[in-house]
């Protein structure tokens, strides 16, 4: 049986080397920390603007639906239909026309 000889450990880097790598690490980390910091500052601007939007489409749906509610659109609705079915028979008449 051949005499099996264990790997030998590697060699250390020299502290020179040693010392650029860390320093480019840490460069490397600093750089990524900013980066995050910056993207959770852009998440929270995001998340206000939602929030904002989201209030914002409440309050007008809330002041459609009284609109709607009202007794001026009530009163008016037959002549809002009017008006519609005259706009519906003109585009039928310019189809009719032009076809």
């Amino acid at each position: 049986m051949p005499d099996a000889t264990p790997p030998s450990p590697p060699t250390p880097p020299s502290p020179d080397r040693r010392d650029r790598t860390i320093a480019r690490l840490t460069a490397e980390v600093a750089a990524l920390g900013g980066l995050v910091i910056a993207a959770n500052g852009r998440a929270t601007t995001a998340a206000a603007r939602a929030t904002a939007q989201e209030t914002e489409l409440v309050q007008l749906r809330k002041d459609v639906a009284d609109l709607r509610a009202s007794t001026s659109w009530r009163l008016t609705a037959p002549l809002r239909a009017l008006v519609q079915g005259l706009r519906r028979a003109r585009r039928r008449l310019r189809g009719w026309r032009s076809g």
